[in-house]
């Protein structure tokens, strides 16, 4: 009532005691300095009687609709003296959040960290309110976890290892990558960045990633912007596939010997019609011998492209004489059809004509079978030249556009 009382009267002058400054956040001075209200005219009797209303306060905290003891507030717990958790490797530090009338403290999950916010004495005790710790106490946590959540999620929250002994926190992830290292400082992110001749691309080594992406964009043409990008795509790609894939992605192998591999791929576009034939020939080096493509009108299927594509390569590589000659493409059933030498009757039997009896004339080629991941380079080159209607013919080199694909592909069998 005393409170009220108070507040009541000081309606009428409220709004001339608050300084814009908030004066009890004024560097080197407490609220409870109380030489503020004696300097604005207030009488010491009046000053006396508000601070017995904020000295004379006590709480009760309810637990689970339970009454705690009674106890004053002090100033025991400051901020800085709780170690927080944190939601992110790089965000910022939780140790206690407020709402209205609730607070959260967050904490290390140990004996020794509960019982030393308040020194000696634990921090959920009695006399602050909040019974104190006990096993008693963690076995009806245990039993709040099993009945608050699914049976999975209540035996994973079990198991988590608590310490009995406050420790610094350490990151759990061994060789973890940074971004920097990924685009920049990784062997391969340094072997695209080399192929792809983008001037000054890896000499800004004193900026952080971040920075030097916004460098990079800054300093390069639009279509020097638009490879990066493609790059930093690739990259990223490869990287993922590398670490997330269950399974080993099989790459591009170097041919053995003195062969000589060739590599084929068909795009097609089935409102058109059309298609285009992607062909790349590598050897044992990895080197690019003849880099090709072709666009082809009235395709009926994308299996039909394939074949096609399958034709192309069969040609170049009898002209090849004197060396092995290993084709490789991504469609099993044309590269079966190739092998065999009875009559195709399927709808491109007449394509498969057109290659058994160039293979008829050269026992030194023979045809395998790869995965999509091992035949890249061929793939893009078929994509792209459907894609701008523009056919390449390179020899010892390839597109610009390829030129990423073609480092990785002679990357990924090294590591």
């Amino acid at each position: 009532m005393v409170a009220k009382a108070i507040a009541n009267r000081l309606q009428d002058v409220i709004g001339r005691c608050i300084d814009q400054a908030q004066n009890a956040f004024i560097p080197g001075r407490l609220i409870s300095d109380n030489a503020v209200m004696l300097q604005m005219g207030f009488t010491r009797e009046w000053v006396e009687l508000v601070m017995k209303c904020v000295t004379t306060t006590s709480y009760a905290v309810y637990i689970n609709g339970s009454r705690a003891r009674v106890f004053q507030p002090t100033r025991g717990l400051r901020q800085g003296l709780l170690k927080g958790v944190k939601a992110s490797r790089r965000g910022p530090e939780i140790s206690h959040l407020l709402f209205a009338d609730d607070c959260i403290l967050f904490g290390e999950a140990t004996n020794k960290r509960a019982m030393g916010y308040f020194g000696k004495r634990p921090l959920l005790e009695g006399g602050y309110g909040i019974e104190h710790i006990n096993c008693q106490r963690c076995m009806d946590s245990r039993e709040l976890i099993v009945n608050t959540f699914g049976e999975e999620e209540a035996s994973r929250i079990l198991r988590i290892p608590l310490a009995r002994e406050p420790h610094d926190d350490f990151m759990v992830w061994s060789g973890a990558e940074t971004m920097d290292h990924i685009f920049r400082k990784c062997p391969i992110s340094v072997s695209v960045w080399s192929a792809l001749e983008i001037p000054y691309i890896l000499q800004a080594t004193d900026l952080e990633f971040i920075q030097w992406l916004t460098w990079t964009f800054t300093h390069h043409s639009p279509s020097q912007s638009r490879l990066i990008d493609c790059a930093l795509w690739a990259i990223w790609g490869d990287r993922n596939t590398r670490i997330h894939d269950k399974k080993e992605v099989e790459k591009w192998k170097h041919p053995p010997g003195q062969a000589v591999k060739i590599n084929f791929d068909g795009a097609y576009d089935a409102g058109l019609f059309q298609s285009a034939s992607g062909i790349v020939v590598r050897n044992r080096e990895g080197d690019v011998l003849l880099s090709c493509s072709e666009i082809h009108e009235e395709v009926p299927s994308a299996f039909a492209a394939e074949a096609i594509a399958c034709r192309k390569a069969t040609q170049i590589g009898i002209k090849m004489k004197g060396s092995d000659i290993i084709i490789e493409g991504d469609l099993l059933s044309v590269i079966k059809k190739g092998k065999i030498e009875r009559h195709d009757k399927s709808q491109i039997g007449a394509f498969i004509d057109d290659i058994q009896q160039a293979t008829s004339r050269s026992k030194h080629l023979r045809f395998e079978h790869i995965p999509r991941s091992a035949n890249g380079l061929a793939h893009i080159l078929a994509t792209e030249t459907l894609r701008t209607k523009e056919e390449i013919y390179l020899v010892e080199g390839v597109p610009r556009f390829a030129v990423l694909q073609k480092v990785i592909d002679s990357e990924r069998e090294l590591d």
